[in-house]
């Protein structure tokens, strides 16, 4: 670097604190991605599922943003988890996709059985992909971290600069009223959230639905909110993004958008009522995690062999059942037939 200018050749040495910083961090996701490269997607699932029910259900995962728009550590590991399951789906064959009779429980066996059991044995058996999962999500957070702290505040954040102290880079604000700018608009980005909420609820206020009881009278108000939740991104899509009221499927078939977001979010609704809030009344009786899940899938079995582990499945015609209350109307049927 002697032919550059000085502030070329420090502005060189920054980012080459930046590249090796950013490559240990790459270098450390790869080393532990190989541990667990045996793995099928739905094993991945499983793991996932279980460190979210240890985790993140426990610390609380609905009230994901923060006041000032930053996101919580519970949130930033729900993007890591999202990392890794697009990492696997990229480096896996088709065929590794299909589940079979056959597959299914050997996955469950192996991944999932020892940690709902009630021996001590099978849990100690089962720790070790699960802290391999647990050590690569933390690796995974961490590098995604690092480019939101770092890489996109170096590129983006005019407010700040990066000052070489040897081999570390620490930060300096130069301009404070454009830091106090660049906070405001992270607290504009989540007024902006609220904003779509409460058009969708002036909607929803002012439609025949806001005097009606929206299925069974317990689940009215969850159908309440998953109702307005549909409304809300119904708005979002066809104001801001140009979707139609209806959507094209690669089969030809016409579906109304909002009916396909509101089976979505009712989905989200039962899954919340029956799975998580069902979880936390059995931690809160037992103090622990495994044992809330494992009464939680044995209440499943007692309410007629229904799936209620950490993760849930089902045969594509078995869904379509449990849904087709949600998403076929009156005038469909009238069209239909």
């Amino acid at each position: 670097m002697a032919g550059l200018h000085g502030d070329v050749a420090e502005l060189c040495r920054v980012l080459h604190i930046f590249g090796e910083a950013h490559r240990v961090r790459v270098e450390e996701v790869a080393r532990l991605q190989r541990e667990l490269a045996g793995t099928t997607p739905f094993e991945l699932l499983i793991l996932a599922s279980l460190y979210a029910f240890e985790h993140l259900v426990l610390a609380g995962m609905s009230s994901p943003h923060r006041a000032d728009g930053t996101i919580t550590h519970d949130q930033c590991a729900w993007h890591a988890i999202n990392d890794l399951l697009l990492w696997k789906l990229g480096t896996i064959r088709p065929q590794d996709l299909h589940l079979d009779h056959s597959a299914l429980p050997r996955s469950l066996d192996t991944y999932l059985a020892p940690v709902l059991s009630e021996s001590n044995v099978a849990q100690a058996g089962a720790q070790g992909m699960r802290n391999a999962f647990r050590a690569l999500l933390e690796a995974q957070i961490e590098l995604n971290d690092f480019i939101s702290r770092s890489s996109d505040a170096f590129s983006f954040d005019d407010a700040i600069r990066f000052v070489r102290r040897g081999a570390v880079l620490e930060i300096e604000v130069i301009e404070p009223d454009l830091r106090v700018a660049w906070q405001r608009d992270g607290r504009k980005l989540a007024r902006l959230h609220e904003y779509w909420f409460y058009r969708a609820s002036d909607e929803f206020m002012r439609s025949p639905k806001a005097t009606q009881t929206i299925g069974r009278p317990e689940n009215h108000e969850a159908n309440r909110l998953a109702y307005i939740r549909a409304i809300r991104t119904r708005l979002q899509l066809t104001e801001v993004y140009g979707v139609a009221a209806t959507v094209t499927t690669d089969a030809g078939d016409e579906v109304d958008l909002f009916l396909a977001l509101l089976a979505l979010e009712l989905t989200s609704a039962f899954f919340q009522r029956d799975f998580l809030e069902t979880f936390m009344a059995h931690y809160r009786a037992s103090g622990d995690w495994r044992v809330a899940l494992r009464w939680l899938a044995d209440g499943g079995m007692r309410e007629g062999f229904q799936i209620r582990y950490p993760l849930t499945w089902s045969e594509r015609s078995a869904k379509i059942s449990s849904i087709v209350g949600w998403t076929v109307t009156s005038a469909w049927l009238k069209a239909a037939g």
